[in-house]
């Protein structure tokens, strides 16, 4: 009766009874509705996989071209911007936000070039080969493109670069294989996978993180079922792995770090945390780690108890105080954390910025000019040379229309050096517990 009198369209009941249900809700509570927004609203494309085609990929098989996918979509072509900035070509981007960015490894089957691949809430994993000379501009080109039931969340690389594992809301984990373009299942859930990382330790295995409060372990190649299982108290919401060290954020806000070496029990378990966690990153020397999410702090943590007095907690993401409403300052969402290998990391938020640290010297080093959405999620390519980056919606003001959707490739400049020792530092091949 109310939408009729207002001279709308009908509202369904189903609408109306869930819209009631958040207006009474509190705020905090209401981001667990969004998920079901995004199940219900989530935009799909009729892509299909990229299997068959005309022009040829440099990872070694055929991938279609754009009149083959659909006569309204074109993937596009050889694209590049400014000399240090490259916004992804639109006619290759996924048609909704962008969940994960990862670079490739530096790995001898890519013969030095450089691909990432990113997941989208779209239920596509896209990738694109980076081109990028000293003291020329940046260029991307799309390579290939797999689709799955669901939106995803994660995605991986296998450390010689031959595979890229993913996985997201249709509770599976999947390996797509670069030189046969094939996708094999490797695993399953009882819940949403929100993160997956592959390791080399204690074997060659890929690990994923799910809603249903587990952590998987499954052998590559694979097996079909995981060699090892650990169960926590809640939905595991965040997850890195470096080396020996794996550290886990839960629904509950504790942090779990776990010695790969000895997974019966974890080393340590972080209960300060404040918020809900949404990102975590491991230390490039594994001697702690960042952790962050809804409450625009960021805590540094070191792992060894002699360490303990180094830990300390930052804001991050807020705007200056606001002197005309009596200084109240508005915080946002720490949504991505990523180390670069000379130890500096960077922070992405809800306030559309992306922030460069020195953990160390305890200062900010850059941060960007505001975007029109927040910044999803970031990565750092494995030379520590290039830096990327996901403007769209993280859903922090509840059920949205319309978005903004970009994903952008730079070059780093001084913003990458710490104060201290500006030189490249080796990472350990194990961190001494």
């Amino acid at each position: 009766p109310v939408s009729h009198s207002l001279g709308m369209a009908p509202v369904p009941e189903q609408s109306l009874t869930l819209l009631c249900i958040l207006m009474a809700t509190p705020l905090q509570a209401r981001y667990r509705y969004s998920d079901f927004f995004r199940l219900r609203g989530g935009m799909n494309t009729n892509w299909g996989q990229s299997t068959a085609g005309s022009s040829s990929s440099p990872f070694g098989y055929s991938v279609q071209s754009p009149s083959s996918l659909n006569s309204k979509v074109d993937m596009g072509a050889l694209t590049s911007e400014t000399k240090d900035s490259h916004q992804i070509d639109t006619r290759s981007m996924p048609t909704d936000t962008i969940s994960d960015i990862r670079f490739s490894p530096n790995a001898p089957a890519l013969g030095g070039k450089t691909y990432m691949v990113a997941t989208s809430w779209d239920k596509t994993i896209r990738c694109w080969e980076i081109i990028s000379s000293m003291g020329g501009s940046i260029q991307s080109k799309p390579v290939g493109m797999q689709t799955s039931g669901a939106p995803l969340l994660s995605c991986a690389w296998k450390s010689d670069a031959s595979a890229i594992f993913f996985g997201g809301f249709d509770n599976t984990v999947k390996m797509w294989t670069i030189s046969t373009n094939q996708i094999t299942q490797i695993g399953m859930h009882n819940g949403a996978i929100s993160a997956i990382m592959y390791s080399d330790i204690p074997r060659p295995c890929v690990i994923t993180a799910s809603y249903d409060g587990t952590v998987k372990f499954w052998s590559i190649p694979p097996s079909g079922t995981p060699f090892h299982t650990i169960n926590v108290s809640a939905k595991v919401y965040a997850m890195d792995v470096k080396g020996y060290v794996m550290v886990i954020g839960t629904s509950d806000s504790k942090c779990h770090v776990y010695n790969l070496g000895d997974l019966s029990r974890p080393f340590k378990v972080v209960t300060d945390m404040q918020g809900q966690i949404r990102c975590i990153s491991v230390f490039p020397d594994q001697r702690g780690f960042c952790a962050a999410g809804t409450n625009a702090r960021t805590k540094v943590e070191y792992i060894k108890p002699e360490d303990s007095s180094k830990s300390f907690n930052f804001k991050a993401h807020r705007d200056p105080p606001n002197s005309v409403v009596g200084q109240v300052q508005d915080a946002y969402p720490v949504n991505c954390i990523r180390f670069h290998p000379l130890g500096t990391l960077c922070t992405t938020g809800g306030d559309g910025r992306y922030v460069f640290w020195d953990k160390d010297a305890k200062r900010q080093l850059k941060q960007s000019p505001r975007f029109p959405e927040a910044i999803t999620t970031t990565d750092i390519s494995s030379d520590g040379n290039l830096h990327a980056y996901a403007v769209g919606y993280d859903w922090h003001k509840g059920h949205r229309a319309s978005v903004t959707n970009m994903l952008m490739v730079r070059r780093l400049g001084d913003e990458k050096l710490p104060k201290a020792a500006p030189t490249m530092a080796p990472t350990p091949t194990r961190y001494r517990w």
